[in-house]
């Protein structure tokens, strides 16, 4: 008898715990695929807004083009310098006043006799390490040119060694943000501030450098901030951080996939419209045809005796390519 009431209550018990596993098992699944839920919603979000930002960045400012032309014009000291002296020949010769003539005759051929100023040409290559960096690196290295780099943080050996490998083979290591997430950098002023110091305390632990240069995620121009970007350009300043945006897209940015030549013809398309030129590429797994377009690229510039490649640096003219300044303006 007390054998039997034994087994009955070993039975119950069997059965009870049956019953919780049956009722818990379930309920925690479902408990988990509703975080998971919740963080892939998360995540489309973020990447809604991140498609949304480049879309109005595309749509409200100006086409490169456009923008290029109207910086041209709107500086005419640059246009006075090159066509200043053309300009008093044709008036000279028109004047039949021989001798002005025979004057602006000799300084035409000293002005041609000296080199025009190079055209400064920056490379400058968003959103990485990834599995393309080492790629661009070794082409880089192949046609001895220096770039910029505007890193987010990516942790691990193989980032960590993709940034020392930035900075032993003398580019520019510039920061992006840490986590390139629009709805967290954005979202008030110390949360940019956070963002920015985890970055910059991140690759001086990894390389040694103190990085000094700062790209905005979406550019100055973005409409995504929460707070006004002229704040965040003057904290920058506050901190003895340079920024600046760029007045060459190379379109890699875009949903679509463009062909290397695409990429290249529209940058090498826009060399030499202004003195001071700033590529905008993008460092990312997907960029395949950026690497193909970058050799493109560099073979025909690097052939060019206009153009000077240079790595961004203190004394370049940084208001040439910052959409906004710290007063707003842009």
């Amino acid at each position: 008898m007390v054998d039997r009431r034994k087994r009955v209550e070993r039975l119950k018990k069997i059965i009870v715990i049956s019953i919780a596993a049956g009722i818990t098992v379930p309920l925690t699944l479902c408990v988990v695929m509703f975080f998971r839920i919740m963080s892939l919603n998360r995540q489309l979000d973020e990447m809604s807004e991140e498609v949304a930002a480049l879309r109005e960045n595309t749509a409200e400012r100006p086409g490169i083009d456009e923008e290029v032309t109207g910086r041209a014009t709107g500086k005419s000291s640059r246009i006075e310098d090159t066509g200043s002296t053309a300009e008093n020949v044709g008036s000279a010769e028109k004047a039949g006043d021989n001798t002005v003539a025979e004057d602006s005759g000799e300084t035409k051929k000293k002005d041609t006799g000296k080199e025009e100023s190079k055209t400064k040409v920056y490379l400058t290559f968003d959103d990485g390490p990834s599995s393309n960096t080492g790629k661009i690196l070794d082409i880089l290295a192949q046609y001895d040119v220096k770039a910029t780099f505007f890193v987010t943080g990516s942790e691990g050996p193989v980032s960590e060694s993709l940034y020392r490998r930035i900075v032993d083979e003398g580019h520019t290591l510039g920061m992006h943000s840490y986590t390139h997430k629009y709805n967290e950098i954005y979202a008030s002023k110390d949360a940019f501030a956070k963002d920015l110091q985890k970055l910059q305390d991140y690759l001086y632990d990894i390389t040694g450098t103190w990085s000094r240069f700062y790209r905005f995620p979406g550019g100055s121009s973005n409409k995504v901030s929460k707070i006004p970007m002229k704040d965040l350009a003057a904290y920058l300043d506050s901190q003895d951080i340079y920024y600046l945006d760029w007045n060459i897209a190379s379109g890699d940015a875009t949903g679509a996939a463009v062909s290397a030549g695409e990429l290249s013809k529209r940058v090498l398309g826009q060399i030499g419209a202004e003195k001071t030129q700033v590529v905008l590429m993008h460092d990312a797994a997907e960029k395949g045809s950026t690497v193909e377009a970058l050799s493109i690229i560099l073979e025909e510039l690097t052939k060019r005796d206009d153009v000077e490649i240079l790595p961004v640096s203190e004394d370049m003219d940084l208001g040439a390519v910052q959409h906004i300044n710290s007063e707003g303006e842009s």
